[in-house]
């Protein structure tokens, strides 16, 4: 079906005119054509996903071991959705606390997914976003081997074999992306469904009968992510540049009818409206998470030329297509091939997603402009695979230097994915645990802390989230002063809110500690850390009477901890308690 839906590219089509004759020849040759497309379609499925699944079960196998046989994904971040989506289903709450709205997801469909999943498979509730994501996998996959001509892999074509091996599981970074447990792959797999559709339609071939669907699509995929925008954004404007050059050409390639408004409304209409939503509930205009990062606490030369190449160099891999996609751009803008439309909105979606949102944190942010910056390159590449065997050279010798220079610059992405189960092995080992322990210790009871993930899916009690993401009014706090809150802000929030233990790194809060608050111990990791922010997670009481119970606590607990995580406590801490309670 999925291929039936998304027939490959097939660019000859982009300059059919109404004066093709269709005789019965090229009609049997069409026929043998798309026969063979579609042998190719399921080729790179079948490649790519047995590839897929095979280091995505050795690596789930890894994390399985490694975290006592729990899943337990890369980044804390996807226990955020968990939490969010477990309210929603049980409390009917979208926020951190039951009861209490919070804009804390920065994904609203996602997390609508997985509590529709959650209330029938409660006891596989962790489990399920590694289900989606694997699903979403899979589709992706299809979608882009349903959509290309370059790459065809056979057992007689070993280069293309192993080169559709890098492309999914390095390239695509599908493995690792499964294993973050959010929501990138689903946000990936649904835009370039929508582009590939809207292709298809101003290529001039068989097309869809609405362009409903393809507006629709980009509506979910906004829902995912919001940074879909981006691609409607640079899709209006590539529309706007190619039709102004074709309309001073003679001859003006045939297109489908689209409207550049339409799919720029389809995403604007859902992001307004998630907007209102959270004004009227009490937050602000972005989730808590974008508004952070797009505010870039603490950080004053956002827009500087040093930080713009910081943020490219974070992942190269995105910075080597920019590049090709502007030199594509510059030699085949006249030519009015449509996915010269498409390389137009990825370039501009990349510029805006370096400049108004964020690149990094495991290349998980970047995923689906490298999926549409593939599906660019594979689609323009196959008039490059024709001209090469018209020319009767072979083509292994480009597919091996394709490959060559594919894994040299994304070789990050080959380091990244190796160190998967230390990521997961990072998240079990602090945030996890630390979930357990004040589950089975402080059950019921206020508790903060700057990673609300596990913690707050494992312990059931009020949460408060030290660095907002969880919290506006934090949030509202951060910004205010920079991301340095004075010392009695956070000594206010222990006040009112009730909480004698704070479990964080020690630089959420820094030097804006409260003075009165008093360091009990911490737990070190012995070994270099992937995914974790600091290799030592302290544990604070806010009061003097919450220091020798925590302290008890924590000896109790040192057996259950991970033979590399060792466990000091502070000999002073009852010493300090002391001399507070005595004043």
């Amino acid at each position: 079906m999925m291929f039936g839906l998304l027939t490959r590219w097939d660019d000859r089509k982009t300059h059919c005119t109404m004066s093709d004759v269709t005789t019965p020849t090229n009609r049997a040759s069409e026929l043998g054509d798309r026969s063979g497309d579609r042998r190719n379609a399921w080729a790179f499925f079948w490649w790519g996903s047995a590839s897929y699944l095979a280091i995505t079960t050795w690596y789930v196998a890894e994390i399985y071991r490694s975290s006592r046989h729990h899943m337990i994904y890369l980044l804390d971040d996807a226990a955020i959705h968990l939490v969010v989506a477990r309210n929603l289903a049980t409390h009917f709450t979208w926020g951190i606390n039951p009861g209490h709205f919070e804009s804390a997801s920065s994904s609203p469909l996602w997390t609508v997914i997985l509590a529709i999943f959650i209330r029938p498979f409660a006891s596989f509730a962790t489990g399920i976003p590694l289900v989606l994501n694997v699903l979403a996998s899979l589709a992706l996959i299809a979608i882009i081997g349903a959509n290309q001509r370059v790459v065809r892999p056979h057992w007689r074509r070993p280069f293309d074999v192993i080169l559709t091996v890098v492309l999914v599981n390095v390239v695509l970074f599908l493995p690792a992306m499964t294993t973050l447990g959010m929501e990138h792959v689903l946000h990936a797999a649904v835009i370039v469904a929508a582009v590939a559709l809207l292709l298809r339609r101003l290529g001039g071939g068989a097309t869809v009968d609405s362009p409903r669907l393809i507006y629709a699509l980009f509506a979910v995929a906004e829902c995912i992510r919001l940074e879909t925008i981006f691609v409607a954004i640079g899709i209006f404007i590539g529309l706007w540049i190619t039709r102004r050059l074709a309309s001073s050409s003679e001859r003006a390639p045939a297109r489908g009818t689209i409207s550049s408004w339409g799919i720029v409304l389809s995403t604007a209409l859902p992001f307004g409206l998630l907007a209102i939503v959270n004004r009227f509930l009490g937050g602000s205009w972005l989730p808590n998470s974008l508004l952070s990062r797009s505010n870039s606490l603490g950080a004053t030369n956002r827009y500087t030329a040093r930080y713009v190449y910081l943020s490219f160099t974070k992942d190269r891999l995105l910075l080597a297509c920019l590049v090709g996609l502007i030199i594509l751009v510059g030699f085949t803008i006249r030519t009015g091939r449509a996915y010269v439309i498409l390389a137009i909105a990825v370039i501009i979606a990349i510029v805006l997603q370096v400049l108004l949102a964020s690149v990094g944190q495991f290349d998980r942010y970047q995923e689906y402009l490298v999926a549409l910056s593939l599906l660019v390159f594979l689609i323009a590449g196959s008039s490059l695979r024709r001209d090469v065997q018209e020319r009767s050279v072979q083509w292994h010798l480009f597919a091996v230097a394709a490959l060559t220079a594919t894994v040299m610059i994304s070789w990050q992405r080959v380091e990244l994915t190796r160190k998967i189960p230390h990521a997961s092995a990072d998240v079990y080992d602090q945030k996890y645990l630390a979930g357990v322990f004040l589950e089975k210790f402080y059950a019921g009871v206020p508790v903060a802390s700057g990673e609300l993930g596990w913690i707050s899916w494992l312990h059931h009690g009020s949460f408060t989230d030290l660095l907002g993401l969880g919290d506006y009014r934090v949030l509202q706090e951060l910004r205010a002063t920079n991301g340095h809150p004075p010392r009695s802000f956070y000594a206010h929030l222990a006040h009112t809110r009730g909480f004698p233990v704070v479990v964080m790194y020690g630089v959420t809060t820094g030097r804006q500690t409260p003075l009165h608050w008093i360091y009990v111990g911490q737990w070190r990791l012995r070994r270099q850390v992937t995914t974790a922010y600091r290799r030592s997670f302290q544990f604070w009481a806010t009061t003097p009477s919450a220091v020798v119970p925590l302290e008890k606590e924590l000896r109790a607990y040192a057996h259950d901890l991970p033979a590399d995580e060792k466990m000091t406590i502070n000999r002073f801490a009852e010493l300090r308690a002391q001399q507070l309670a005595s004043k």
